[in-house]
């Protein structure tokens, strides 16, 4: 297995302003990426000796990516085709590196809660586009389609603390750091008053736990 290095991004949107690979470069990075490192059969682990590594490839990614999210009054759909294939790639890395990294979320910082943060404004950013009607080019996924991914990687890192020990030592429990999210995500619904952003909130976690703890 190849871990990449602890700074793996050729592109000038990361560590290297002189870099010039292109957004197709980029992309066929990230394939090779997840061919080297995350195929093959998903029960098998990678070491947490390797969790940094991987700490720097999704938190750069989801920076990067799943930060922010035009409407449809800005750019169509069509015009961000290769965004939108980073976006896709992005979101199978995060899922395969969830669910095979040990004690991925359990160490310093607060990558899961940053990560989930993320999740949840790409879904709502992409809810806005579900009934616009798009001209779709072929292999250019759709808002339905990256959005139920998007939804699917958020339950799963749900899953992910709240089913799987973090090996001990002095790593945070995974549980708690579960708790940790869920208790900033409901507190958006205690204040005197209640905005649609904050009941679509609300909804939304209530379905991703159902989503998560119903698999």
């Amino acid at each position: 297995m190849n871990i990449p290095t602890s700074t793996p991004f050729p592109v000038p949107s990361f560590q290297n302003a002189d870099a010039d690979a292109s957004p197709k470069q980029f992309l066929a990075f990230l394939h090779n990426l997840v061919a080297e490192n995350l195929d093959g059969d998903p029960s098998i682990r990678i070491p947490a000796s390797s969790r940094d590594s991987w700490v720097t490839v999704i938190n750069g990614l989801s920076d990067h990516f799943l930060a922010s999210f035009p409407t449809s009054d800005v750019v169509p759909w069509g015009a961000m085709h290769e965004k939108l294939d980073l976006i896709e790639i992005t979101l199978e890395i995060v899922q395969r590196v969830t669910v095979r990294v040990d004690a991925l979320y359990s160490g310093p910082g607060d990558a899961a809660a940053k990560i989930f943060v993320r999740l949840l404004g790409l879904c709502s950013a992409l809810d806005s586009w579900v009934d616009v009607d798009i001209f779709f080019e072929d292999e250019i996924p759709t808002p339905a389609r990256l959005r139920g991914k998007a939804f699917g990687v958020a339950a799963d890192l749900l899953r992910h603390l709240g089913g799987i020990s973090t090996g001990g030592g002095s790593h945070t429990p995974s549980w708690k750091i579960l708790r940790s999210i869920l208790i900033e995500c409901l507190d958006v619904g205690q204040g005197e008053y209640i905005d649609i952003s904050a009941i679509w909130l609300m909804l939304t976690i209530y379905r991703l736990c159902v989503s998560a703890w119903s698999a």
